[in-house]
């Protein structure tokens, strides 16, 4: 199997609609997991997620000329969420995607990378994100990566806890 090189760059406007398709691919996934209605809230926020304004860096990753992976990145949990004030004073990593034929390719892991980067370019001493138990393979791949639960900044959103991951060793 021939190697791909895997590209890791900001979003170009022309790209908006493939980074939401991809969204939609990777997320779908998810479905059978959610309570129909809570399903049905959760997909529209993953479909508006390329259109929110509060979004400082929006990363591709690519592979020739196919958009493979995508992370948001925000400045603070205040500009990352609509949900009751956190108070995260450093970056905010949200909608980490890789397609799954882009899985494998160690895509989330650069693109952690550089989210990483992100945090250190804006001397930042830490950088967390959200996530839910039923994504149990990102999960596993944050804690792989370094992040700590930090269950201080977790929270019930119409009664599923959403659980903080921090990655502390920004230096």
């Amino acid at each position: 199997m021939q190697q791909q090189v895997i590209e890791i760059r900001e979003m170009k406007e022309e790209e908006k609609e493939a980074v939401r398709d991809l969204l939609i691919e990777s997320y779908i996934q998810y479905q059978e997991a959610f309570e129909p209605e809570r399903w049905e809230k959760y997909f529209e926020e993953v479909k508006a997620a390329v259109d929110n304004e509060q979004i400082d860096t929006l990363l591709v990753a690519r592979s020739g000329n196919r958009i493979l992976g995508t992370v948001q990145l925000f400045r603070s949990s205040d500009l990352a969420y609509d949900e009751p004030p956190l108070q995260i004073e450093h970056p905010i990593i949200r909608f980490l995607a890789v397609h799954p034929d882009g899985r494998g390719l160690g895509i989330a892991k650069k693109l952690l990378d550089q989210s990483i980067e992100y945090a250190q370019k804006n001397n930042a001493q830490a950088i967390s994100l959200h996530t839910t138990d039923i994504m149990e393979k990102a999960v596993k791949l944050y804690e792989r990566y370094g992040f700590k639960r930090n269950e201080i900044y977790d929270y019930d959103k119409n009664g599923v806890w959403i659980h903080c991951y921090t990655f502390e060793s920004i230096s």
